[in-house]
């Protein structure tokens, strides 16, 4: 143990900070493409909810809103992505139950697969952005007269 901190709490901290990398990249990825081809998206638009392009533009939007603030570090962001993924979740089940209609045998498995891994993602935007305390010990180190470093 250096200085008090166990070596869990210092491995976890090491990995903490690329967890919004994993949820921003795709989110900025996924974003561009839904704004820049929505009809690749429509489809999975579950049926019985209304304007399937209006939405797919939208969940594009929400997207790079969240990887800016994710990329960003802020707070919110983590929360806010975590809500979309929750949100976008019956899209991918809609993705997953349609591929099963088509011949390609690889689009159905991925498609499955997919669905699930929005849980470790879920948990990662929950782990992302600045912690609290982050923010107080950075306050707590400024001098007087030194402008704070939050």
């Amino acid at each position: 143990m250096l200085l008090g901190v166990s070596p869990d709490l210092s491995r976890r901290s090491r990995y903490r900070r690329y967890l919004p990398w994993i949820v921003a990249a795709p989110f900025t990825v996924s974003g561009v493409l839904h704004l820049v081809s929505p009809a690749t998206f429509t489809p999975i638009v579950p049926h019985f909810l209304p304007e399937p392009t209006g939405l797919v533009y939208a969940s594009g939007v929400c997207e790079l809103v969240c990887a800016v603030g994710l990329w960003r570090r802020d707070r919110w962001a983590g929360i806010a992505a975590a809500v979309l993924l929750v949100v976008i979740w019956p899209a991918n089940l809609q993705a997953a139950i349609t591929a099963q209609q088509g011949h390609v045998v690889m689009a159905k498995v991925l498609q499955w697969i997919r669905f699930p891994v929005q849980i470790p993602l879920i948990w990662c935007a929950l782990q992302s952005g600045r912690s609290p305390r982050a923010g107080a010990t950075a306050l707590r180190r400024s001098g007087p007269g030194e402008p704070d470093q939050t």
